[in-house]
Order: structure tokens, then C-alpha cells, then sequence
């Protein structure tokens, strides 16, 4: 064999696995889901009111497909669309609450998160103002305390120091057995 036939079998190679793989990373697309994820808020102009709202219906609707779903307590919702259906393709979401009115937005199916800011009825709906409890008037306030002080006093000016061995359940060599054990010295 000749070194151009060696060249040309190691191109053939190259293309057939090149072609293999780009067969390969098609067919893994075509069979990836598309997902949308989301959440639903509460528009409103104070940051602090501006809150997830539950149970909102949500339908995702496309030039094939209609796909229904519900957010949860966060407000979070999640729609998995067909295989078939490409990433970017626009498709509609249509959200409805009884508390708030219906919202139709365009999305794009992929890796982004869909925010949707749904819009109160009436005020009516929206949480009251917190009611302040009536005012007490406090008088005659009388106040007594306590002043504490510590002193330091000398007990004990004599000390002498001593040393015991310990030698583990072992009486000591001069201890009188009879009555309370006392080291006789050493």
C-alpha cells in the first residue's frame, strides 16, 4: 500500500465520523423537550406588593398545539411542549385569575424566563391597610430602681500549698486504715 491510498482511507475515515456526528447532535435536537418556565406577579407600582400570585390558569397556544397548565403557590409555572416543536418558535400565553384581569402575552419557547404582571380588578381585592389599634394614654409613671455595688474583701492571707499524688485507687503507705485516710506525711 502506498502512502496516497494510506491518506485517502484516513480522509474517508474523517468524513464518515464527521458525518456520523453531525447525524448524531440532529437527531438529540429533534428529540429535546422545549420547555417554558415562568411566574406569575401581581403589578403594582410599590416593590413591596408585587407578589406571586397561585392558581392562575394558563394556556400556551401555538399553530399546532394548545397546552394547559396552573402556577403554583410561588407563582411558578412550568410547560412542556411537544418534541416536534422548535426552540424560538413565538407562541401565545393566555393567563386568567377571578381576581385579576385576563393578560395575553407573546413568548418565545427556550431558555428564558417568562414574567407575567397581572393586574388587579379593583382595590377591593387588593389587602387593606393595616388598622392601627387606638391610642392609650399612659400618665402618673412612677419609677424606682435599684443601684447594685460589689465589694472585694480579703478572707485569707495565710495559704499554704500542698501536694497530693494520685496513684489510682491505691491508699497511701502511711494511711490509717480505721479511720478517715490522712497522709502521715512523707
Amino acid at each position: 500500500m502506498g502512502m496516497r491510498t494510506k491518506v485517502v482511507q484516513w480522509i474517508v475515515l474523517v468524513l464518515l465520523l464527521a458525518v456520523g456526528i453531525a447525524v448524531t447532535i440532529r437527531v438529540l435536537q429533534n428529540h429535546r423537550q422545549v420547555i417554558v418556565r415562568g411566574a406569575v406577579m401581581r403589578d403594582d407600582a410599590d416593590a413591596s406588593k408585587q407578589v406571586p400570585i397561585a392558581n392562575v390558569d394558563i394556556v400556551a397556544v401555538s399553530d399546532d398545539f394548545v397546552q394547559q397548565t396552573r402556577s403554583d403557590q410561588t407563582g411558578s409555572f412550568v410547560i412542556t411542549l411537544p418534541k416536534t416543536f422548535r426552540t424560538r418558535k413565538p407562541i401565545t400565553l393566555r393567563l386568567t385569575h377571578s381576581d385579576y384581569r385576563p393578560l395575553q402575552m407573546d413568548a418565545a419557547a427556550g431558555d428564558e424566563l417568562v414574567v407575567a404582571r397581572m393586574v388587579a380588578l379593583t382595590t377591593a381585592t387588593q389587602s387593606p391597610a393595616p388598622t392601627l389599634p387606638p391610642k392609650v394614654v399612659v400618665s402618673n409613671i412612677r419609677l424606682r430602681y435599684v443601684v447594685r455595688s460589689t465589694e472585694v474583701a480579703d478572707v485569707g492571707s495565710v495559704v499554704k500549698s500542698f501536694q497530693i499524688v494520685n496513684a489510682g485507687n491505691i491508699p497511701c503507705q502511711n494511711c490509717d486504715r480505721d479511720s478517715v485516710p490522712r497522709c502521715r506525711g512523707r
